[in-house]
């Protein structure tokens, strides 16, 4: 069976940047500022990888985010149930 990512036509790009979200629990997330700043890519390539993970499941796009603080931030892609275990089943591979 193959792993989702190649299901979904996902490339080892896809991987490495959802892997921003290992430490993260189901429906938090990173607006694409903190994106900028943790992955040193640009804008228009964070958008795009977003978006092809939303797709595939991993990622959700969410309105009226708010910070651990409770302070608000904006918008955010979250994790999804999907993307946590996939991590969780790429954590459980790991030697």
């Amino acid at each position: 069976m193959a792993d989702p990512i190649e299901r979904h036509n996902l490339s080892s790009t896809h991987h490495k940047f959802l892997n921003e979200w290992a430490a993260q629990d189901v429906g938090m997330g990173f607006h694409f500022k903190a994106l900028e700043s943790r992955t040193c890519l640009p804008r228009d390539t964070i958008r795009n990888l977003c978006r092809d993970l939303a797709a595939a499941g991993f990622l959700e796009f969410s309105r009226g985010c708010f910070t651990e603080d409770g302070d608000p931030y904006g918008s955010a892609y979250v994790l999804t149930q999907a993307g946590r275990d996939f991590l969780s089943q790429e954590d459980d591979h790991v030697v």
